[in-house]
């Protein structure tokens, strides 16, 4: 607990950065598997590119991969 109270505001905020990545890159990995309207190929491909090029592959899931299962799940009107 005291190394916790001693970290300087940079180390906090590094900390915080990892711990909100881990999360992230946790949701894409159980999302893609949740998918049904992603084919085994695509869910292999998703999970691969989240092992080998974490950061890249959590940001390119979320504004691409993620609004692509939006627009095609949206209620019709």
């Amino acid at each position: 607990m005291d190394n916790l109270l001693a970290m300087t505001g940079a180390q906090l905020t590094i900390t915080i950065l990892v711990i909100a990545f881990y999360a992230a890159f946790i949701w894409m990995l159980v999302d893609v598997l949740r998918r049904n309207d992603l084919g085994a190929g695509a869910k292999v491909l998703w999970i691969f590119a989240g092992l080998l090029f974490s950061l890249v592959a959590v940001l390119l899931y979320v504004f691409v991969g993620k609004r692509r299962h939006s627009e095609g799940t949206a209620a019709p009107q």
